[in-house]
């Protein structure tokens, strides 16, 4: 995987503090739907071999 790229986004106040700057990382796409797809597949394997306890609900769509 690759090094993501890093912006600064200007948050609030003042633009001199670099407290109100927020760091946005953009993922290459490829790598980004490659992350996604992992992610919902290995959710859907976890819920159907009851690894996944109902108290991490937050993690499983459909199921909040």
């Amino acid at each position: 995987m690759e090094k993501s790229v890093k912006y600064p986004v200007y948050k609030n106040k003042k633009k001199g503090e670099p407290n109100n700057y927020g760091v946005v990382s953009l993922l290459p796409a490829l790598e980004y739907i490659f992350s996604t797809t992992l992610s919902a597949r290995l959710c859907v394997l976890l819920v159907k071999s009851n690894i996944m306890s109902r108290l991490e609900a937050g993690f499983v769509k459909k199921r909040r």
